[in-house]
């Protein structure tokens, strides 16, 4: 049949001359700065952010932002990491005196208390967060990755089968927890 060999250029064709739909839409904010990081509550939906020295939270799939008062973290301390588990958010970032400060909130970001972060070494910064189960993982900005199993009270060393000089700055989250 002669259409064969004409059928996939007819493809290519059609496809190059249809108009495309955007992929992305920008929103009205956060307005605090370059977004740093995000995380959304599997359990409601809100997506947290953070810019500048701020936490922002968007109930609404980031079409909207809300600055969250954050009584914690002194206005000069950058703000690092967020993660968002189906009953406590927490936001990591590192004083002037460079002591990691972990917060939690089991509120949806109203109030925040601090975490006593026992375990990890002075002058951390962490770059990410993830929850596994019950447990929250934070990659460090050495290199290593801690574990808490008590809302970031205290941390243990969870690098087994990382090799030396990683830096862990990102991280994957699926709709789904992973389990523990």
């Amino acid at each position: 049949m002669v259409l064969r060999p004409i059928a996939p250029a007819l493809l290519c064709i059609s496809l190059a001359v249809l108009p495309a739909e955007a992929q992305w839409v920008q929103t009205t904010g956060p307005v605090g700065g370059p977004v740093a990081a995000f995380s959304a509550r599997p359990s409601n939906g809100h997506v947290f952010a953070i810019a500048g020295q701020s936490v922002y939270r968007s109930s609404d799939g980031g079409a909207t932002w809300q600055p969250l008062l954050f009584n914690g973290i002194a206005g000069d301390a950058p703000l690092n990491a967020v993660t968002a588990g189906s009953t406590t958010i927490f936001v990591a970032g590192n004083s002037p005196t460079a002591i990691t400060a972990i917060f939690r909130s089991t509120d949806n970001g109203d109030t925040w208390v601090p975490a006593a972060g026992t375990g990890l070494p002075l002058g951390t910064i962490i770059n990410t967060f993830y929850f596994t189960g019950t447990k929250i993982l934070a990659g460090l900005s050495s290199g290593s990755v801690y574990a808490s199993t008590d809302d970031g009270d205290h941390w243990t060393p969870s690098n087994t089968g990382f090799s030396a000089g990683v830096i862990v700055r990102t991280r994957a989250s699926s709709p789904t927890p992973a389990p523990a």
